[in-house]
């Protein structure tokens, strides 16, 4: 087995390993991508609070050399530093968003997430890791305005939600012309059922400009930007077509 097999398959071993329940925290479905999400916040809680105290450092981080060429490719799909910029769902150890701020020494990095003790803690481990973060925003991907104002925008899209949520999160940009939305996911075909290819899921008016793999191989970036919706017809596929490649409804609302 080479040494990129071995790192894929401890990924999946850490994604997928079944978490028991723990005080503190919401029981969640007994579902992959659930328990997949939670596996990866209690990792980053006990890190976090690991860091904050001093006993470890943030390259020890796990992943944390993969996480650094992850931001390097994803950078690569900018055509210049951003002004401002959005990682939603930054949880307590922001470390793409600590990442982007390194490679973007004179960008605003702004964090977001649902759930606002972590999103305190994040802000603290980006501070005491010598990179403060901007602006802390509370809210939901799939709900959350304002996006206009950023030149890109980071999101994880590779495992957690369902596949309807994401579906809303990807409906919440396609409605948000201007930024660049760096959306992470899964190439098509790996993964197991639990992740999404992302691709599956853009909108008619969504462009691609690009896409970059990550994490060793395992996961795919993908650059896109909205057109305002009115524009022609969205590159020859109607809502049509759109709700039968994908099985939702396109809602082209105002």
């Amino acid at each position: 087995m080479s040494p990129r097999d071995v790192r894929v398959q401890n990924y999946r071993q850490r994604r997928f390993e079944r978490v028991k329940p723990s005080a503190g925290y919401i029981i969640l479905p007994e579902d992959p991508m659930f328990q997949s999400a939670r596996k990866d916040f209690e990792l980053e809680d006990k890190f976090a609070n690991k860091f904050l105290a001093g006993k470890a450092r943030l390259q020890d981080f796990p992943y944390y050399k993969s996480y650094v060429g992850t931001i390097k490719a994803e950078a690569s799909l900018l055509p210049s530093p951003p002004r401002r910029m959005l990682f939603i769902g930054s949880g307590p150890v922001p470390l793409s968003a600590i990442l982007f701020k390194r490679e973007f020494p004179e960008s605003a990095v702004d964090i977001a997430d649902i759930n606002l003790p972590a999103l305190r803690k994040g802000a603290r481990v980006a501070r005491k890791a010598g990179t403060p973060l901007g602006k802390q925003l509370l809210g939901d991907a799939a709900t959350m305005e304002g996006l206009r104002k950023y030149d890109a925008v980071v999101v994880s899209l590779e495992v957690g939600p369902t596949t309807s949520a994401k579906n809303s999160v990807i409906q919440n940009f396609a409605h948000q012309p201007g930024p660049i939305y760096l959306l992470r996911g899964s190439p098509p075909g790996r993964g197991g059922e639990a992740f999404v290819d992302t691709r599956s899921l853009l909108r008619p008016n969504m462009e691609v400009l690009g896409s970059v793999e990550t994490f060793d191989g395992y996961g795919e970036t993908v650059a896109v930007r909205s057109r305002p919706l009115g524009s022609p017809r969205h590159y020859g596929e109607g809502p049509e077509s759109y709700e039968a490649r994908t099985g939702f409804r396109y809602e082209d609302r105002a």
